[in-house]
């Protein structure tokens, strides 16, 4: 598998590099630590067997001629897989999320460098769309252009224009905006589509300008970011591949790595980046000593875990609270206080004239809350001179309010 990088019968992307006669590399390059190098140039044919490799596997293009910004085994996995998927033509989707400062955007970059360098000359192109032009969807295309000029095989090879492109011969990348206000329309995604920071990108957007770029061509399409709640475009894609992950064990699908099921969706939480990166884990622990292992933000950025609207005025917890075992009255009860409490509905936002009375068209409607009070326990008071006090203030509460009728 191209995944691997295993020579052998290949895909149809391997085929365009035997084809091409070693055009799909310069043959000057010389690497060090690598079977390929040396002082002088050796015959092309051979110096292009011995870069086959890189061009095979994206983790060997990135130890060799990346050694600085070497992925790391968590990054392997999903790159891997998306590389195989683009190669083999195969139009999977995958869900990326990574643990914050964890190299969710070095390993993108690193990947589109790869293709980049791998379709140089067959052509082909990767289309990525941000939140924003500015500054997120330019930061990936500065670290693309970087990593591209850092490695032997593209340095001085590499072109930048119209401010949103990134050529590496017949190849480009493509760094665009999902802003409602952008124009991303009429682009072509041929190898790979991406939404990076898919949380923040609004799905209506997507379905409309972006996810369209990838039908002619089946191209592979990959979200990645941060979910923080269920409502996104990265938390449903997330749901729909799983989903898709369980019906492929179901049918005995061999997976990636030789297990059961396709593996869509990565998730890479805090203790595997630690595993590997031990500073990364102190830093971490520290964040968390000061917020606590329930704050939002660990939970979500670190723990990779849906809050589910948890980050709101009423989080499950508080709903629980409210729950009363009481029943529903429909008149009072002697010797019981009640209070009704009345929300007006607020005027039509739109329209004017009868037709903004019309039930089926209203958005908001004037509600009756009738609460029973409870007193409270514990309130009696003593007057000292003008100031009361508590006779017991150890049992004091406020008084309880009981929803037992609504009406809207």
């Amino acid at each position: 598998m191209v995944g691997r990088g295993v020579a052998g019968k290949g895909t149809p992307g391997d085929r365009g590099l035997r084809q091409g006669g070693g055009e799909n590399v310069p043959t000057t390059a010389r690497l060090r630590g690598h079977p390929a190098a040396g002082t002088r140039p050796r015959h092309p044919a051979a110096l292009v067997e011995g870069l086959r490799p890189l061009l095979l596997d994206v983790g060997e293009y990135s130890r060799v001629l990346l050694p600085g910004y070497r992925l790391r085994a968590y990054q392997l996995g999903p790159a891997r897989a998306i590389a195989e998927s683009v190669t083999g033509r195969l139009g999977r989707q995958f869900a990326v999320v990574f643990s914050r400062q964890a190299g969710k955007d070095e390993t993108l970059a690193q990947l589109i460098a790869w293709l980049l360098t791998r379709y140089q000359v067959k052509g082909g192109t990767i289309v990525v769309a941000a939140p924003t032009r500015t500054p997120q969807a330019n930061i990936t295309r500065d670290r693309v252009l970087d990593r591209l000029k850092r490695s032997a095989l593209t340095a001085g090879r590499v072109r930048a224009r119209d401010g949103y492109i990134v050529e590496v011969g017949q190849a480009s990348a493509r760094f665009l905006s999902a802003d409602e206000g952008a124009n991303p329309r009429g682009q072509t995604a041929s190898l790979l589509l991406v939404a990076n920071e898919a949380q923040d990108i609004d799905p209506a957007i997507w379905d409309a300008r972006f996810d369209p770029m990838a039908a002619s061509t089946n191209a592979t399409t990959v979200f990645m970011g941060t979910v923080w709640d269920r409502n996104g475009l990265l938390h449903r894609q997330m749901e729909h591949l799983a989903r898709l992950e369980g019906g492929a064990a179901l049918r005995g699908v061999a997976s990636l790595e030789g297990g059961e099921g396709e593996k869509l969706v990565y998730k890479v939480a805090w203790p595997e980046v630690a595993a590997e990166l031990p500073a990364y884990g102190d830093r971490v622990r520290e964040r968390i000593a000061q917020h606590g292992e329930s704050h939002p933000f660990i939970r979500t950025e670190y723990a990779l875990e849906v809050l589910d609207g948890e980050g709101g005025l009423f989080p499950p917890q508080r709903i629980a609270q409210l729950q009363g075992e009481h029943p529903r009255l429909h008149r009072a009860e002697p010797g019981k206080r009640y209070a009704g409490l009345l929300d007006i509905a607020g005027e039509e936002e739109e329209g004017s004239g009868p037709e903004v009375f019309d039930n089926t068209s209203r958005r908001d409607s004037t509600a009756l809350t009738i609460v029973e009070v409870e007193e409270s326990r514990g309130r009696e008071v003593e007057k000292n001179g003008r100031t009361p006090r508590l006779l017991d203030a150890s049992t004091s509460r406020l008084p309880t309010y009981k929803v037992v009728d609504r009406m809207a």
